[in-house]
This record gives C-alpha cells, sequence and structure tokens, in this order.
C-alpha cells in the first residue's frame, strides 16, 4: 500500500486528472456570494392601533403580547418599541437555535394567544421573520422624473408591477417594496354639501359600511339541496363606491355618494414613510436571491430583466439600480484570489531558495493539487466561495505544504543513502504516516473551536477553519499518496546522483552555526532568549485597539437621523434633506438615498430593518468615491452633521463585519417610570460625552 501509486503509474495519472477536473467544475459551479449566510433569529411583530398614544400602545398591546413571549424558551432577548398608533417588538432568538422553522411558529402562536387580551380595535398582528437572513442582491429604484407634481400612486403601482415580475424570477428568495405608503380610498364630501343633505360623517360613514356586502344572506333549505343566500353589493370598485346611497326621497329617488362626494384612489395621508434618491421622491424594490447560487450570474441576468421592464414603465418615471452585490462580490473575489496567487507565488519562490529545483518543483506541484481538492470537498460539504472560505485557503497555504516537504525530503535523503526510488518511497510514508498525522491533527484541533463556534459569529467566521481544516486533510493525504509517488518516479530520474538542494549561503551559514553551537551549548539560557520575544509580544498586544470584527472594506457607509418622538414626517423629511445637502456637497461622495420613517433597505447582510412606522426616523445609504480615507470622511460627516441638526440625533455608522450590533458600547437602564428614564438616559449620555474617544452617545 505504501508504494500503490509509484507502482501504478496509470492510477496515480488518474487521481490527479479527478482532482483537477472535481476542482476546476467545483471552482467554476460551486455557490459564490460575497459573504458567509448568517442565521436569521430575528423577527419582528407590529401590531397598530389606530389613534392610541405612545403610553397606551405600550399598556394595551405590547405589555400583553411581550408578557405571552416571555415564556417560549429559546427566546434570548426581547426588545419593544411604543410609538403613536404601533407596537413594534423585535425578538431574538438564543445563539443555539439553529432551526428557527419551530421557534418562529410557536412566536407566532404566542402573539394570536395574546390577541383576546388586545383592544378589539387594535389591527392584525404583522411577524416578519425573512428579513435578516441576507443583504438584498440588487436594489432598484423607481424615481419619479416628471415636470409635474409627484404622484406616489403611479410610483407604487409601478413598483408593484415590477415586485410581481421579480417574484417569478428563477431564483429570486424575497423581492419587498421600500418607501411606499398603503394605499386608501379617499372620499371627500363639502361641507356645505353634507350640511345641506343633513349628513355628519358618521352617518355617510355607516351608509358605506352598510353598503359594503360581504358575508351571505341566509339559506334555502328544500328536500333535496341547501342553497346559500348572497346578495351582490361588495364595494370592490370605485363606481360600485359612487352607487352607495346616501338619501331615499319619498317619491323613490335618490342621493348616490358618487353625486356629492370626489372618490379617487390615492396613498394614505399622513404618509407612513418615503423614500429620496437624488433629492426625488422615489419608490425602491430590493430583490434578494436564493442561496446556492452565484451572486455574479445572477445579478447580471436580473439586471437585464430590470432593463426590460424599463421598456415598459411610463414617461416620467426613471428606473435606475442604486445596490448591486455583485459589483462589490467581484471585486472582493478578484482581490482574494490575486492574493491567494501572490501567495502561492511567495511559497513557491521559497522553496526554490531552500529545497533546490527539482524538490519545489513537486512541492509546487501539491499547492495547486491541493487547493483543487480542498475546493472539490468544498463543494460536497456545501461551502460556498465568499471572502472566509478564500480567507481560510489563504491562511492554509503556509501550512499545506509542511507534509509535501517533509516528504520529498525524506525521498531524497534516501536516495542520496543509496536506496532504490522504490524503497526510498516505501520507507518515507512507512516512517512518516504516524508523526505527521499527528502534527495535522494537532493543527486541526487548534482550527476546530473555530469551526464549533456557536451562533452568528460561528457561522460568519466558521469558514475559515472549515476551508483550514479541509486543506490540512487533503494535504495530509496527498502528501502520504500522490507526492510520494510523484517524488520517487521524479527523483528517479537523477541516474544516480543526488537531487539537487536549495541554494546555499555562505555569509548566513557561518553565523547561523555559530549561534546554532551557542545555544546548544547553554540550553537554559537558550530558553530564556527564546521566551523574550513571546513576552514582547504579549505586552505589545495591550496597546493595540480591542475588535472582534473589523470594518468593512467597502466604500459605503450609512447615516441614521432621529428626531424628538413627537416629529412628523414631513418635519423628519425636512431634517433629511439638511443631511443631505452637506453630505452630496462633500466631494468625495457619490450619492447619498435616503428613506424616511423606515430602515434602509439592508444593502449589507448585517443591516438591520426595523424601524417601521418610526416617522421621527430616517436613514441613508451612502456610497463614496474611494475606500482610502473612508474612517476620516465619517468622521468629518459626523462633526458637520452634529452641527446642522443640533435638535436631531446623528449618526453617521460604518459597515463592520460580523453580526448585526447596535454600538460597540450599550447602556441599558430598566424601571417603570418613563420621565425616570429619560432623565437618567439623558445623564448617561451626557457622560459618555465627556469621554475623548466616544464620537457619538445616543439615547
Amino acid at each position: 500500500m505504501t508504494t500503490l501509486l509509484y507502482d501504478n503509474v496509470r492510477a496515480l495519472i488518474l487521481i490527479v486528472a479527478l482532482i483537477v477536473v472535481g476542482g476546476v467544475a467545483a471552482f467554476l459551479t460551486m455557490p459564490q456570494t460575497e459573504d458567509p449566510r448568517i442565521v436569521n433569529r430575528v423577527a419582528t411583530i407590529l401590531t397598530p392601533l389606530p389613534g392610541a398614544s405612545a403610553e397606551l400602545v405600550e399598556r394595551l398591546v405590547t405589555q400583553p403580547i411581550e408578557d405571552e413571549l416571555r415564556s417560549i424558551s429559546e427566546i434570548d432577548t426581547i426588545e419593544s418599541t411604543s410609538r403613536t398608533g404601533l407596537s413594534s417588538i423585535t425578538v431574538v432568538l438564543r445563539e443555539q437555535v439553529v432551526e428557527t422553522a419551530e421557534p418562529f411558529s410557536r412566536i407566532r402562536d404566542a402573539v394570536d394567544d395574546a390577541r383576546p387580551e388586545l383592544p378589539a380595535d387594535a389591527g392584525e398582528s404583522e411577524f416578519i421573520d425573512d428579513r435578516s437572513e441576507d443583504a438584498y442582491t440588487v436594489i432598484t429604484a423607481l424615481i419619479w422624473d416628471a415636470d409635474s407634481a409627484p404622484n406616489g400612486l403611479i410610483l407604487k403601482r409601478t413598483a408593484e408591477e415590477l415586485q410581481s415580475r421579480l417574484r417569478s424570477f428563477p431564483g429570486a428568495e424575497y423581492v419587498e417594496i421600500h418607501g411606499a405608503s398603503p394605499e386608501e380610498i379617499a372620499v371627500t364630501l363639502p361641507n356645505d354639501v353634507a350640511q345641506a343633505l343633513g349628513l355628519s360623517e358618521r352617518q355617510i360613514a355607516a351608509s358605506i359600511a352598510n353598503a359594503d356586502v360581504k358575508g351571505a344572506a341566509g339559506q334555502f333549505f328544500g328536500a333535496a339541496a341547501e342553497y346559500a343566500l348572497e346578495v351582490e353589493g361588495e364595494l370592490d370598485t370605485l363606481d360600485r363606491l359612487r352607487a352607495v346611497p346616501l338619501q331615499v326621497g319619498a317619491d323613490g329617488a335618490s342621493v348616490q355618494l358618487g353625486d356629492v362626494a370626489d372618490i379617487e384612489r390615492a396613498l394614505q395621508e399622513p404618509l407612513s414613510e418615503f423614500a429620496l434618491i437624488d433629492g426625488r421622491p422615489a419608490v425602491v424594490v430590493g430583490a434578494r436571491m436564493e442561496p446556492g447560487l452565484r451572486v455574479g450570474p445572477w445579478a447580471a441576468s436580473l439586471v437585464a430583466e430590470l432593463e426590460e421592464f424599463e421598456t415598459t414603465i411610463s414617461a416620467g418615471i426613471e428606473q435606475r439600480v442604486i445596490f448591486n452585490q455583485a459589483e462589490y462580490a467581484n471585486k472582493r473575489f478578484s482581490t482574494l484570489v490575486t492574493n491567494l496567487l501572490v501567495g502561492i507565488g511567495l511559497v513557491v519562490i521559497i522553496l526554490f531558495f531552500t529545497l533546490g529545483v527539482k524538490s519545489a518543483l513537486v512541492v509546487t506541484f501539491a499547492i495547486p493539487l491541493t487547493t483543487l481538492a480542498s475546493l472539490t470537498v468544498m463543494n460536497f460539504a456545501g461551502i460556498p466561495i465568499h471572502q472566509m472560505s478564500i480567507t481560510g485557503l489563504i491562511v492554509a497555504l503556509g501550512l499545506l505544504v509542511d507534509a509535501a516537504i517533509v516528504v520529498c525530503d525524506s525521498v531524497t535523503r534516501r536516495l542520496r543513502l543509496g536506496l532504490a526510488p522504490r524503497e526510498a518511497v516505501a520507507q518515507s510514508v512507512k516512517r512518516l504516516w504516524l508523526p505527521l498525522l499527528s502534527s495535522t491533527l494537532t493543527t486541526v484541533l487548534a482550527f476546530l473551536p473555530i469551526s464549533l463556534l456557536p451562533g452568528g459569529p460561528g457561522e460568519f467566521v466558521g469558514a475559515i477553519a472549515d476551508s483550514v481544516i479541509i486543506a490540512l486533510i487533503c494535504s495530509y493525504l496527498l502528501a502520504m499518496t500522490v507526492i510520494a509517488g510523484v517524488a520517487g518516479r521524479f527523483f528517479a530520474r537523477e541516474g544516480g546522483k543526488q537531487p539537487a538542494q536549495g541554494l546555499s549561503f555562505p555569509m548566513v551559514a557561518g553565523p547561523f552555526k555559530w549561534l546554532l553551537g551557542l545555544s546548544l551549548g547553554a540550553p537554559r539560557l537558550s530558553v530564556v532568549a527564546a521566551m523574550v520575544l513571546p513576552v514582547l509580544g504579549f505586552i505589545g498586544v495591550t496597546t493595540l485597539p480591542t475588535q472582534f470584527f473589523p470594518e468593512a472594506d467597502r466604500n459605503q457607509f450609512h447615516v441614521e437621523l432621529r428626531l424628538s418622538p413627537q416629529s412628523s414626517l414631513e418635519a423628519t423629511r425636512a431634517a433629511a434633506e439638511r443631511a443631505d445637502a452637506i453630505i452630496e456637497a462633500d466631494e468625495r461622495i457619490v450619492t447619498a438615498d435616503w428613506f424616511i420613517g423606515n430602515s434602509v433597505p439592508s444593502f449589507y447582510y448585517n443591516v438591520t430593518m426595523d424601524q417601521d412606522g418610526a416617522k421621527d426616523y430616517a436613514e441613508a445609504m451612502v456610497t463614496a468615491k474611494e475606500l482610502n480615507g473612508l474612517k476620516q470622511l465619517q468622521l468629518d460627516l459626523q462633526k458637520a452633521l452634529n452641527e446642522a441638526l443640533p435638535n436631531a440625533q446623528v449618526l453617521v455608522r460604518p459597515l463592520a463585519q460580523g453580526p448585526p450590533t447596535n454600538a460597540p458600547v450599550e447602556l441599558r437602564i430598566f424601571g417603570r417610570d418613563l420621565q425616570t428614564l429619560q432623565r437618567l438616559g439623558e445623564e448617561a449620555r451626557g457622560v459618555l460625552a465627556q469621554i475623548p474617544e466616544v464620537t457619538v452617545s445616543t439615547a
């Protein structure tokens, strides 16, 4: 068995061919994304209570639902925001939860169980659990580009048509509209006309409600059959609404609603949210691809679909792709592949200097072979190509050649002793398989905790460890089989001569031999000297900035703006427009797209959308010209926006790797008295603002 591939050249060639074909096929077909996909453990529950204050919403809606949710053990945290007319509850599952379908189902049941305790006029609760699975792949905007006044209804209808079209697009997992308020049918009746008819608003509303027949009117029972009796008259069209009778005279003449009122479809007033793209009203549609696809080809085909749809929209509406993840994914993938190739090149150069040409060629042959074998295994294991998996292969570069180097060195040494090539291979494999297995397993065990890390952090960085572990195992198996066989065959051509060694540097070799002899002569002193650098390293680590996940290498960031809770949507829009003017005036900025009354669509995998119904909130997706200097740009904008909007809380937030986080440091104060909590929050914010390292503190 130790010389199986040495003896059978055809089997050796076949195995190499299978590895090459499998690796290339995996590289060209395996799923490709920009970042790892993190399991969504966040759900949002929205429950409207029209006309109620925030205090009433908290007491009558939020608290009963929270009480039901606390009985579910899989829930880690429950955060709620009670606004005027709306309860928003965010539920986060524990990190140990991997399959979320059952816990989310139990949460839905708990919300239904709380329904009898809610006020009768409370709306149906909306359960949202599909927003935080991943970022949108493509975000496109429908912008009002006509000289006439913007018509939000036309924009919304066009967006709904596009949404319907994209939902049937192959590979589209989630398609959603942003920046559009709900529709309503507005019935406008002048006061003088209503007074002349002697009708109040309540009477007119009752007439409309009574005319909207939806249920069965009764049943006919017969000896052989039973029939349900239904009366036509459901309010399903504007003409049917116009025909609703308000008064019927003694002569049978009637006054219909359409005779005295203007009836039209429009967006609900006041608006609940809207978007500004280049300062113009817009409605945005985001599309996210299914897992298991390649982001580049899928996004390209979707953009082609959008271009085809653009030919069908009416004049006065501009369609523009404001975000395409494929551009960033392709750039990052290209950078990582370049780094991988550079790493391979550096390893190869070092091998040629230290091992000699023949040995270096064999070890170099092991690098692409191991990489292709690793890609094949990753494809079967369901690990896609993204920045973490490629980074793992880069990390493994210096490790995957170790086994091959040891095997080649062992074979060449035995050839110098005069053994036949077959015997040199047999003795090398027999002697090295256990020590190399031990060293490989030791390194694998070192990376295993990262692979087994639970929750979002593990799902994000785990692919690095998975790639390293797979590469190490493949490297060991190939070194014991393919590399040993190739080395025996390749070095056998020396014709009895000793295989060439690496380059010799006498100027370096002399001092090294002297230092080695000195170390062997004073072992205790050598151990102490060897500990100097590690100790200095541990001391130096304490002076470095501490950050578990680095900031993203992307020329984008987002800006959050919040006014007082009583602020109207128009006031928030005015503040957002002032902020937009400051941002757009900076020459380092390309675009700033604002979403008022809601979160920005998720353009990065850990950007959360959890500000539904927040009329005091606005958020912008900002794209800079260059990545270099992005940190300074953010600091400059933070200072400028704080000075220009003293009555608003403005936060310029960079994109960071890893699971979503609200802030590097959070301080939470619990209590029952809202006024006391607000006072303490403001005091805490004042204390934090005095710390020089704190750029922004919000309460």
